[in-house]
């Protein structure tokens, strides 16, 4: 009998049409990579005028607005009022 860990492994591997799961290591390692330099370089410059521009908006909700959906100003407004209005808070 077949334990738990062979019962998955062997759909999975059967999935991925018979490769090993160490051959996917790489497309983990290189968007985690990528996601670490861009974390590191967050706060190496300020404000982008697009991102001031976003956060007057989240001052003033509306459903209104012409160049972008009512949604990612309302997702900015919940977010600074959490996190306050640092970069961070706006890039992420």
């Amino acid at each position: 009998m077949a334990t738990i860990s062979e019962r998955i492994r062997l759909p999975l591997v059967q999935w991925m049409g018979g490769r090993s799961p160490a051959n996917l290591v790489p497309y983990f390692l290189v968007p985690l990579a990528f996601a670490v330099i861009h974390l590191a370089c967050l706060s190496e410059y300020g404000f982008f005028r697009d991102e001031l521009y976003f956060l007057v908006c989240a001052e003033r909700l509306a459903w209104g607005y012409v160049d972008h959906p009512p949604l990612s100003v309302a997702l900015l407004a919940g977010a600074t009022a959490l996190f306050g209005e640092s970069l961070e808070t706006v890039r992420l």
